[in-house]
């Protein structure tokens, strides 16, 4: 039988506790996920007064899973709700213009809470949810309200 240390429950107790959501710093400034607690919460009122009481817990509910969730569920998830024809736009440092590819919404996947400095911002009848990825790009998807259900209908990606 092998015997437990203090290192070891140390150690296990520490991973049992780690964050799921981690922070990132981002040229100098520390950002939480926007998955963690407080801050979904400043998001989720942010997406309930841009979706105008028109279902608030089904539009909460889809961008949570593709902010937060991960796996083949969550993925499932996000595809049955992402327009078939979803757009793509992409541009990057130094490049002239801004590449815009159909995209199938096979590739589309749940961020797994890799999501920091989230920001909603209601448009034209759209909600946009931007993020930071990662420390080199921003991005972005657009939900529009179609038929009584909020869809994933465009994403953008700017990167240096």
């Amino acid at each position: 039988m092998k015997s437990i240390t203090a290192t070891t429950l140390v150690l296990a107790a520490t991973t049992a506790n780690a964050n799921p959501f981690p922070s990132i710093n981002i040229h100098g400034d520390d950002y939480e996920s926007g998955c963690v607690t407080a801050l979904w919460n400043t998001t989720r009122e942010s997406l309930d007064e841009a979706s105008k009481g028109r279902n608030t817990h089904g539009l909460a509910s889809l961008v949570r899973t593709w902010l937060c969730e991960s796996g083949a569920q969550a993925d499932e998830v996000i595809r049955r709700q992402t327009q078939s024809n979803i757009t793509l736009t992409s541009e990057e440092t130094g490049v002239v213009g801004k590449a815009r590819t159909p995209a199938s919404r096979l590739a589309i996947s749940a961020l797994g809470g890799k999501a920091w400095g989230v920001i909603v911002e209601a448009s034209d009848g759209k909600i946009n949810v931007s993020y930071y990825p990662n420390e080199a790009c921003a991005s972005s998807g657009t939900f529009a309200y179609k038929k009584g259900k909020w869809l994933l209908v465009s994403m953008d990606e700017a990167c240096d």
